[in-house]
């Protein structure tokens, strides 16, 4: 029988933050009937077997360096704006 996890148990599995899961949820990384199902609209369960074939195929690795990439456009970004605001 397929052993299911929560969010909060693959972050700890992982070691990712609960933000970081949704984000890849969002930017389908993480797919829907492929790594995880809902069976509610606000529950999220993630196939263990599906998780840990991601981890040790290369997944997290090619994700980690674009999550690096995106944070920081989203610092540049910030930085910007910051910059742009006159007193």
């Amino acid at each position: 029988m397929e052993e299911y996890l929560t969010v909060d148990e693959l972050c700890q599995k992982t070691k990712y933050a609960r933000q970081s899961v949704y984000n890849m949820i969002n930017r389908n990384i993480f797919k829907l009937n492929e790594h995880f199902y809902k069976p509610t609209p606000k529950k999220i369960l993630f196939k263990s077997s599906a998780v840990e074939a991601w981890l040790t195929g290369g997944g997290a690795q090619a994700v980690n360096q674009t999550e690096i990439i995106a944070d920081n456009q989203t610092i540049q970004k910030k930085k910007k704006l910051v910059s742009n605001i006159h007193i």
